[in-house]
């Protein structure tokens, strides 16, 4: 499930929206109403006219969404106070689909931070894949701190198209036990016609010869990062890259895929996706690792599915 998307809806169920998007929702709702001093007859208005534009430029996404986009002002005077929330799940949706059209950034801000503080926990299971013995190499990890073009195949189309990620380490400080560091991945890309994008966040750790990374997107779907090389400057102790394995899917429906990142100082570049053919890629470490193998299904046509005899 890529960030900024509901999930359809079945015919048993009327909530679009997970308890924590819900509470990621509200929280940007008075996080935005303060720093831009929206009033709740404010909020009205705005949530009005962003129903009318949603409704023009995505009609069928409301046709299956239940949205209430005509909150009166009283609503939300209770909503931007700390102890209330929408009784309604129909006026959660009409929140979200606000927010995102309106205000992605801070939406994607107020998410990552929410994700980042949630999964801290869950550094400790990642120190132990070390293996006995190890210890966490602190000053490697700040200087892996960083901006990166993680390029891997897509997971949509892994034999034509490259998915060019955008991987953040260090973003925020480096945790107060001084053994781990937050990190951030972004991608995007085109499903069934329209623009998706993945947004997971977790923490990092190394002991200097390997490392590994748990991440988590907003809808608690895990991503594991296995690094097994370090590749540096031959004129110094510069780190350029490292390359590993992505499993995606940790829970059900495991996929694994090489990936190599590359390090940049355009933190402002945008994750793509690009055809093999579109591109030339010189980077050696790139091309060696995107020539191996991945871990995937396949539809139930492919050479090696074993089909019924008649």
């Amino acid at each position: 499930m890529s960030a900024g998307r509901v999930s359809k809806i079945t015919d048993n169920s009327q909530s679009y929206l997970s308890g924590d998007l819900k509470n990621i929702t509200i929280h940007t709702l008075r996080h935005l109403a303060k720093i831009n001093k929206f009033s709740a007859s404010m909020c009205e208005r705005k949530l009005s006219a962003a129903g009318h534009k949603i409704s023009f430029l995505k009609p069928d996404l409301l046709a299956e969404i239940p949205t209430k986009f005509d909150v009166t002002y009283k609503s939300f005077d209770r909503y931007l106070k700390e102890d209330a929330m929408p009784e309604q799940d129909s006026i959660y949706n009409a929140i979200y689909l606000w927010l995102n059209h309106e205000y992605p950034t801070e939406f994607k801000k107020q998410t990552i931070a929410f994700f980042t503080q949630s999964t801290s926990h869950s550094i400790f299971s990642l120190i132990e894949l070390f293996g006995e013995g190890k210890e966490i190499n602190v000053e490697f990890i700040q200087k892996l701190s960083g901006c990166y073009q993680l390029y891997r195949p897509s997971h949509l189309d892994p034999d034509r198209d490259v998915s060019i990620a955008k991987l953040i380490i260090g973003e925020n400080a480096i945790e107060k036990d001084g053994n781990m560091c937050s990190c951030s991945y972004f991608s995007k890309f085109i499903e069934n016609h329209e623009p998706e994008e993945t947004i997971a966040t977790g923490h990092f750790v190394s002991d200097g010869s390997s490392g590994a990374a748990l991440l988590k997107t907003k809808h608690k779907k895990p991503m594991l990062f296995m690094i097994d090389k370090f590749a540096y400057s031959t004129s110094s102790s510069v780190l350029k890259g490292f390359g590993g394995i992505i499993m995606a899917g940790v829970t059900s429906d495991i996929s694994a895929w090489p990936f190599w990142a590359v390090h940049t100082k355009d933190t402002n570049f945008e994750p793509s996706t690009i055809s093999y053919e579109s591109t030339n890629i010189k980077n050696e470490d790139v091309l060696s690792r995107l020539q191996r193998g991945s871990i995937r299904w396949e539809p139930k046509n492919f050479i090696g599915w074993p089909h019924k005899k008649p």
